[in-house]
């Protein structure tokens, strides 16, 4: 088992790895003119060649609180996966670690959580857990979104039932109001559907820095199509960019996102999957 954790810092750029029979791309920043830590966390966890699990984690608390609860979920993830599972799904220990690290960061007595994001790919399956808006999403390289986990938040609550429409959204007062989170008493955990990965699918995993910045249709149009190098650095660079404007629309916020794309299975494919 190979496990790489990155808390409480930031990456010096995208980072790309050999991963799950796959390329991940991964990249972690700190808020623009922010002097405290990054309270974001990642981790990647290879269990075998076709088998992996990703998480992407955003502390809540003010930079100590926040930072040691979102160390806290990426450090239960990575121990509960060191268990020996036969080559089959974690999903039981993904879910039992979460309510493990609720437990604990709700017995530390003060105000502190985090919200958390959790991908398990297994052969040409991926499967999305999460807690608060920390989020997923798949698409294809034609654009087609095969699935997008919604937020655990009033205002994306909103744009689900068409309420609220995205642009909305991102201006509204109450976009940063979570209603579920890794540290709250009565935390749910989603477990999201398996989809099944086409060669040229993209999967996007982040913390709200991404999303609240970045319509879904905005990121998906960066992602889809084009070296994942290339299409992943153009992606940090808009985020970041949208951070540092004047727009009513700009959430300054830490920012961590990791895309994973399978390998062409086929060199001379000319197929195009959807």
């Amino acid at each position: 088992m190979n496990v790489e954790v990155l808390k409480e810092q930031a990456c010096a750029g995208p980072v790309f790895i050999e991963f799950c029979g796959g390329r991940l791309a991964i990249a972690s920043s700190v808020c623009p003119d922010k002097s405290s830590p990054n309270e974001d966390a990642l981790a990647y966890i290879e269990l075998a060649p076709n088998h992996g699990v990703i998480v992407v984690a955003d502390g809540m608390g003010g930079h100590l609180a926040g930072a040691r609860a979102a160390g806290e979920i990426v450090d239960q993830i990575a121990a509960a996966c060191n268990q020996d599972t036969d080559g089959s799904s974690v999903r039981s220990l993904l879910v039992d670690a979460m309510d493990a690290a609720n437990q604990t960061i709700c017995s530390w007595g003060f105000d502190s959580g985090t919200t958390v994001i959790v991908g398990e790919l297994l052969d040409n399956q991926l499967r999305m857990i999460h807690a608060g808006d920390s989020c997923g999403l798949v698409c294809s390289n034609r654009g087609r979104i095969k699935y997008f986990s919604v937020a655990h938040a009033p205002v994306a609550m909103a744009v689900e039932i068409g309420v609220l429409d995205q642009p909305e959204a991102m201006l509204h007062e109450e976009r940063n109001v979570v209603n579920n989170y890794v540290g709250y008493p009565e935390m749910r955990v989603e477990v999201g559907p398996p989809i099944d990965l086409a060669a040229r699918d993209t999967v996007v995993m982040a913390t709200d820095g991404l999303f609240d910045n970045l319509t879904v249709d905005e990121i998906v149009q960066l992602v889809r199509a084009g070296s994942l190098e290339t299409q992943f650095e153009k992606l940090i660079a808009n985020t970041t960019q949208r951070m540092n404007t004047n727009s009513l629309a700009a959430k300054p916020d830490d920012l961590t996102v990791a895309c994973f794309r399978r390998q062409r299975e086929r060199k001379d494919s000319k197929k195009s999957h959807d």
